[in-house]
């Protein structure tokens, strides 16, 4: 294993970043990596990957140091914020040897691929001194932000229903790919989340029983090892309904977006969105409906600045984490359930990680 190239002159930062899974082209290089360059509270210092002639390349471009070794990642001082872009099967032991190591970190979905890793990420959050987030930037996109303000001002009443709704076709992933096999979880598993985390974050409250089906028609020959659709029913804290359905059966040509709706019932009106790029919404009342308009200064801000600058407040000033670790570990338990719950044809209930002493 070759030792880490270093650099021993940096730039005053605040947070010290090492990026891990910067050796291709993947969410870490098209997404973390140019966010980082819009965030002052962070400086990037160190790129990871197993892959070294990628990950020298990306770190050749960003001026920064690399390693194929992931104990560099835990040993350097200068590093504070371990953000976690590696493959999804090396998630959860990453985030528990970082928060181990007392480094704060930000984990890309899924956060684990089992309840028993997210037990183990549980005991590390307790027992660290770090702060963790999952990276959930879709809460962050513009209709997202602006449906969130308008239910908290009160516009359609009390959220009793929400639902999200994504049709279209899966990722072209390459044939020798995690992504296509069962033991990845399946489609609901690596992208669930998101979806999950925006109806609950809309509707200020989180799921405790999940009852599942999911179906598999592949039109085409290129397929994936799991089912490429589920649809989740959800009964959360408040007594209210969700619902998220997650269709792939589309025939489309690869990498066409996919179509999403998003739905919020109110005890005073109805809230009705659309497509990320067309954020707009909305508001049914029995007085008449009003369409409202997302500012399009909201609109061209990225997610991701957003929540890696809202993380580092929270590093940086001590106040509450906006997304607490409880709050992450129940919406991915809650795609872990729907994907057991259409297995067995059975209703899952949901544990309390705040029982367990995360915050």
């Amino acid at each position: 294993m070759p030792e880490p190239e270093r650099r021993e002159e940096y730039q005053v930062g605040r947070i010290g970043v090492a990026v891990i899974g910067a050796g291709g082209e993947n969410i870490a290089t098209g997404c973390h990596l140019p966010a980082l360059k819009h965030v002052p509270e962070m400086e990037l210092r160190l790129l990871h990957d197993v892959n070294e002639e990628g990950v020298r390349r990306t770190a050749q471009t960003y001026g920064v140091d690399w390693t194929t070794n992931f104990e560099d990642v835990l040993t350097r001082d200068d590093i504070d914020l371990v953000q976690i872009c590696s493959p999804d099967p090396f998630h959860a032991s990453q985030s528990v040897a970082a928060l181990d190591a007392g480094k704060h970190v930000l984990c890309q979905k899924p956060l684990a691929l089992s309840v028993e890793e997210l037990e183990s990420m549980s005991v590390a959050a307790v027992r660290s001194e770090g702060q963790f987030q999952g990276c959930q930037h879709r809460r962050y996109e513009a209709w997202a932000r602006a449906s969130h303000a308008a239910i908290q001002r009160g516009d359609i009443g009390e959220p009793v229903y929400g639902r999200f709704q994504v049709k279209g076709r899966f990722y072209p992933y390459p044939q020798d790919s995690f992504y296509r096999t069962a033991e990845s979880g399946g489609q609901f598993v690596h992208n669930g989340m998101h979806y999950v985390d925006v109806l609950c974050y809309l509707m200020d409250t989180l799921p405790v029983e999940v009852f599942a089906r999911s179906a598999r028609h592949y039109p085409t020959a290129d397929r994936l090892e799991s089912d490429n659709y589920l649809s989740c029913m959800t009964k959360m804290e408040n007594g209210a309904q969700a619902w998220i359905e997650l269709n792939l059966m589309m025939v489309d040509p690869p990498l066409t977006p996919a179509e999403e709706r998003v739905i919020i019932i109110g005890t005073q009106g109805t809230l009705r969105l659309g497509n990320e790029d067309n954020p707009n919404f909305e508001a049914f009342t029995p007085g008449g409906s009003v369409r409202t308009r997302v500012n399009p200064l909201i609109h061209v801000a990225n997610p991701f600045v957003l929540q890696f600058r809202e993380f580092a407040h929270t590093i940086l000033t001590g106040r509450p984490n906006a997304i607490p670790f409880h709050f992450s570990a129940r919406v991915m338990e809650t795609c872990l359930a729907a994907v057991e719950s259409a297995g067995t044809g059975e209703p899952v209930k949901l544990r309390d990680w705040l029982e367990r002493g995360v915050q």
